[in-house]
């Protein structure tokens, strides 16, 4: 089974003025990604706007990332829900060879699907899937919330490498493990949970996963969120940094909530000089004066890091002993930063 590892990364989809895929521009944000710090990347999810993609471009998008992912050895995994079961299963093929490591399904349904159907549907697939399957339960998309038990009953299946899941609070997230974990044998689920406004509470509640659309556009903060809850586990102060630090992208994911995903993605990528065309129709952008929120958003979360990265460092130097005259131990400018491998350190940096 693939790790996905603390920080799961979902792109966007870029378009050229003809709507079709921006190749370009997908593998520029996937070896971004990759080199700042996401342990594997995602494409077709929400905010990649699958369920607007023909079969066609939804497997480009998929062999335009698996270039890139292929190269440095990082997990693909690729979003494959549709309405009926011969499409995803269709989609499930094309993924497998174009080049995903995993792929994650989540039950779409114009007419809400029964317990047992859904069941159904995750049996057919992973009876015969050649990659492992993650299960995604996104209720304000699909309209289904899955319940822990149902999460529980669904991991007896082959083939099942984790979960995208959904917590209501840090407390929820660990009932939700520990839940699934006393009702199951399988011993290789990959815990992962989405929620842009509950990364650090992810990891420090011992999730492995936070999958996350800001980690396909801002991936430097998501990564020094993720390396500060993971150093966190074992260390206060860097658990507090990364709470810290969550707590300041607040406003900016109070207009996820508002506006969703894709749209705040690409409205945050024209903030940042990114081009990934226009939305497809009948989706548009934010208004504008919600994007002259997120311009007040992204302003306020640039000082806030500063501020928190300043009294780290600051806190961090003062606590060293001297020795000899000269401070003792790590300096924290030259200390080495988080790789992909591992996150079980942290630097905090200075907001760019």
């Amino acid at each position: 089974m693939p790790v996905l590892g603390p920080v799961a990364a979902y792109l966007p989809t870029p378009r050229n003025p003809q709507g079709r895929l921006n190749v370009d521009v997908l593998q520029r944000l996937t070896t971004r990604a990759t080199r700042h710090g996401a342990h594997s990347i995602a494409v077709l999810g929400s905010v990649g706007g699958a369920p607007y993609m023909p079969r066609a471009m939804r497997k480009k998008t998929i062999q335009a990332a698996a270039e890139v992912t292929t190269d440095t050895n990082t997990p693909l995994i690729a979003g494959i829900g549709a309405l009926n079961t011969a499409e995803v299963l269709a989609n499930l093929e094309d993924a497998y060879h174009a080049g995903a490591t995993a792929a994650l399904l989540q039950p779409m349904a114009y007419h809400p699907l029964l317990d047992t159907e859904i069941h159904t549907l995750y049996a057919t697939i992973t009876d015969i899937t050649p990659i492992p399957i993650w299960i995604y339960n996104n209720p304000r998309t699909t309209q289904h919330h899955f319940s822990a038990l149902q999460l529980a009953d669904l991991a007896h299946l082959p083939n099942i490498g984790g979960f995208k899941d959904r917590a209501a609070n840090p407390s929820d997230i660990t009932h939700r493990i520990n839940l699934i974990t006393r009702h199951t044998t399988h011993t290789t689920l990959d815990f992962g949970f989405s929620g842009e406004d509950k990364g650090a509470d992810i990891l420090l509640n011992n999730a492995h996963t936070w999958h996350s659309a800001l980690a396909g556009i801002m991936p430097e903060l998501t990564h020094e969120i993720a390396g500060a809850a993971m150093a966190g586990r074992d260390d206060e102060s860097a658990a507090e940094y990364a709470r810290s630090l969550q707590k300041a992208l607040t406003p900016l994911t109070v207009i996820f909530g508002q506006y969703g995903g894709i749209r705040t993605v690409h409205a945050i990528a024209e903030h940042r000089g990114m081009d990934l065309g226009e939305l497809p129709s009948p989706l548009g952008p934010m208004p504008s004066a919600a994007q002259g929120l997120l311009s007040v958003a992204l302003r306020s979360l640039e000082r806030a890091h500063e501020s928190l990265t300043l009294r780290a460092q600051t806190a961090e130097t003062n606590a060293v002993p001297r020795e000899g005259g000269r401070r003792a131990g790590r300096n924290v400018n030259t200390a080495k930063e988080p790789t992909r491998a591992s996150t079980s350190e942290y630097v905090p940096r200075r907001a760019r």
